[in-house]
């Protein structure tokens, strides 16, 4: 079964980019919640690592972590020496 996904931008408007950069993005892994809120977690980089079944196989060798929420201002003294904790992981 083979899955086709297309993301559209509707209303450039409403869209600012991190810290002014643009990433490259090969793979949207998913969202993931942490105690800082939620973040993006995107692939940068991949390689082949095989095909089955005529599917290639993909390792994601970089990932970029990005934050919804650009502050932890909300977050305890412990709370966020644990985030960046988790972050690297």
């Amino acid at each position: 079964m083979k899955f086709d996904c297309q993301l559209q931008l509707v209303d450039r408007s409403k869209v600012s980019a991190i810290n002014g950069e643009r990433r490259d993005c090969q793979l949207l892994t998913g969202l993931i919640r942490l105690l800082g809120g939620p973040y993006l977690l995107i692939g940068t980089q991949h390689r082949l690592v095989g095909i089955i079944n005529g599917n290639k196989i993909y390792h994601m060798t970089h990932y970029d972590v990005i934050p919804f929420v650009k502050s932890t201002l909300h977050l305890t003294q412990s709370q966020e020496r644990d985030n960046r904790v988790y972050l690297p992981i």
